[in-house]
């Protein structure tokens, strides 16, 4: 189902009503509301929920892996500074062509 929250990188991954329904609050009341709204509207209109899965789908088939992750990897390397190289190991997997 494409309905995320924008925690993290998350929200530079997903554009919302493109590639997917991004819910984008902190307050759990309003996270849990936006996401029954969001689940009703993606039922009753089988056009959008199809757009999105397509396009999530083309996303992922074109393999820009490394620009798609490259905000999420940045992330973690300045949370984790003691494991970048095993970060950047990662990041040239995901980079290597056929991914």
């Amino acid at each position: 189902m494409p309905v995320v929250t924008a925690v993290g990188a998350v929200g530079e991954l997903v554009e919302h009503e493109i590639d997917g329904m991004l819910i984008d609050s902190d307050d759990d009341n309003a996270i849990a509301h936006e996401l029954v709204r969001s689940l009703e509207r993606l039922l009753s209109e089988p056009h959008l929920l199809n757009r999105l899965s397509s396009t999530a789908a083309d996303h992922v088939a074109a393999g820009n892996w490394a620009e798609n992750l490259s905000p999420l990897i940045d992330r973690l390397e300045a949370w984790f500074p003691f494991r970048s190289e095993e970060i950047e190991l990662r990041r040239t997997v995901t980079s290597s062509p056929g991914r």
